[in-house]
């Protein structure tokens, strides 16, 4: 029976944890359908959450992304987002093998992002965007099976 049962902690101790979860920024919006649309793949999916996020406007309309992929007269210019592969572990806390192996889940096997590998400022990182046809196809077949 030794480890089965642990010393409740103080009703003080819990009160002031439970404070801390509701007042914590330290949160990932991971909506589930991301998992299916990255092949029930979890860290993938976990990374395309964290994708669409900065892609997403934020609370005052204003876009995330500051990067364009393709030039000004370039009818197929868009945004991206430039990540450093280690980046992403202080968002989402995978590490750069995760990251890699996932980026190629959602670029190679879904077709969801696209990724190039750029130089900035003297340093390899990853330009990210979404595949728009593929990623609102996928989000429409998911969507129909909830």
């Amino acid at each position: 029976m030794d480890g089965l049962y642990h010393e409740m902690p103080s009703d003080e101790a819990w009160n002031v944890f439970t404070k801390w979860e509701h007042r914590s920024k330290d949160t990932v919006a991971f909506r589930k359908i991301y998992v299916d649309m990255a092949g029930g793949d979890v860290m993938a999916g976990l990374l395309l959450s964290q994708i669409v996020y900065w892609f997403t406007p934020a609370k005052d309309g204003a876009n995330k992304t500051r990067w364009y992929m393709g030039s000004k007269d370039d009818p197929r210019r868009c945004r991206s987002i430039l990540k450093h592969r280690a980046d992403w572990h202080d968002e989402i806390r995978l590490s750069t093998r995760q990251v890699d192996r996932a980026m190629k889940v959602l670029s190679t096997d879904c077709s969801l992002i696209n990724v190039k590998r750029v130089s900035y400022h003297g340093s390899q990182c990853h330009s990210i965007w979404i595949n728009m046809p593929n990623f609102i196809a996928s989000w429409n077949k998911h969507c129909d099976e909830d």
